[in-house]
């Protein structure tokens, strides 16, 4: 029961740190990293609207952006 709350605890801290990110950022990790078959770049620039490259691009930087929502930023690591 205690696993189910935690696990339930997580995954409320995801889909906040996800609702905290700009459209075309949540659009792009969800094709990424939520779908059962993940998106290619190639796939999710044809259903966001943007160049494959862009969404290269983009990608890196949604990925930043998830990563300073999550939890205030606690899985940010400096080099």
């Amino acid at each position: 029961l205690v696993q189910l709350a935690d696990a339930e605890a997580e995954r409320d801290e995801i889909l906040s740190a996800l609702m905290a990110l700009s459209l075309t950022s949540r659009q792009i990790l969800h094709y990424s990293f939520c779908v059962q078959d993940h998106y290619s770049n190639y796939k999710i620039a044809r259903e966001v609207g943007y160049s494959e490259r862009s969404i290269q691009r983009m990608k890196s930087e949604a990925l930043i952006e998830f990563a300073e929502a999550y939890r205030n930023g606690k899985i940010i690591a400096y080099k």
